[in-house]
């Protein structure tokens, strides 16, 4: 829908709905009611997550895409930090209900944001409510492969690392294993932004999975707080280069014409890996332990790393926008 569209409007309408959810949770006293909030709020997060990346690719040069697309997740990856420090202050100085409101106040001034925003010419045509043309992309369904795979290390991440490090006695506990990861993702995307596009995607995609991958084995072994950090680290690094490239790739074969709808494809498998990758190894955790599940996490990236490096090169068919 958002296809020969401004994306502006999507994102206004995406901040507006999470803003809502978000107003709305304090209130709510059924399960139920949570659950729904919930699905609303992460509808508004996906409307605002395509339409953001889609603006994006509109704006940043072909030549620029891969540094341009690196500070724009490094933005994120900052929030994510940020987030949870603020709404602990705010929790603590107030309540837990005005960390909702705040969040929504948030998400509310992210919509005064959008009408600052100049966007680049995404064509006139109108698009019909149709995914075909995108399964016609040449190399999409492998790139969004390797994007399913490279991401199910996060959802085993997400859901395992808490329980990993909940018997460990140093200070590496997992706010500290995330700001660490948080800070070296940030600081890949500064200080190798510029070279993102010099040197290929291919070379730092494999590096970013390799990274991931060998990240996974520190999950699993790992019992210092030096070997614990030094994981992160790696893993900050392995997200700061993969993330960037599998989107400025996506935006080098997706054509304009049907750049949303493949972006669609891109996240999605982002969104199940981060959902699916502790289901998948939930029988390790139970069977074994937490770090087991995380240890096994490995092969997942090393799945993609097989896909970037042995699948050939991503042919650059989207027209110069």
């Amino acid at each position: 829908l958002m296809e020969g569209r401004r994306r502006s409007p999507t994102l206004a309408l995406g901040a507006l709905v999470s803003a809502v959810s978000a107003f709305v949770m304090p209130s709510l006293v059924t399960l139920t009611a949570v659950v729904i909030a919930r699905a609303t709020q992460g509808l508004g997060f996906g409307l605002v997550a395509t339409a953001a990346l889609a603006a994006v690719l509109d704006m940043a040069p072909v030549s620029r895409r891969g540094q341009l697309v690196g500070y724009f997740g490094a933005s994120t990856a900052l929030a994510l930090f940020i987030g949870p420090l603020v709404g602990g202050m705010v929790a603590a100085r107030w309540s837990l209900d005005a960390t909702f409101y705040v969040t929504g106040g948030l998400c509310l001034s992210g919509i005064g944001a959008v009408f600052f925003l100049r966007e680049a010419t995404v064509g006139t045509t109108r698009q019909g409510f149709s995914f075909a043309v995108v399964l016609e992309v040449p190399g999409l369904m492998r790139l969004t492969a390797t994007h399913f795979f490279g991401i199910l290390i996060h959802g085993v991440l997400l859901t395992y690392l808490p329980l990993r490090l909940a018997g460990h006695g140093g200070w590496v506990q997992a706010d500290i294993f995330f700001a660490l990861e948080a800070g070296a993702v940030v600081l890949v995307r500064l200080l190798f932004g510029r070279r993102f596009d010099g040197l290929g995607r291919r070379i730092f995609l494999a590096m970013g999975l390799l990274s991931l991958s060998v990240a996974g084995v520190g999950l699993g072994f790992a019992e210092t707080d030096v070997g614990l950090a030094a994981t992160a680290v790696i893993y900050g690094v392995g997200f700061g280069f993969y993330l960037p490239m599998i989107y400025a790739t996506a935006g080098d074969i997706i054509p304009l014409n049907a750049r949303v709808r493949g972006l669609a494809f891109v996240l999605l498998a982002f969104d199940l890996a981060v959902a699916g990758g502790g289901i998948a190894l939930g029988p390790v955790a139970d069977a074994f332990d937490p770090a087991a599940a995380l240890g096994w996490a490995a092969l997942f990236p090393a799945v993609g790393f097989v896909l970037v490096t042995f699948g050939g090169p991503f042919p650059r068919v989207a027209p110069q926008p």
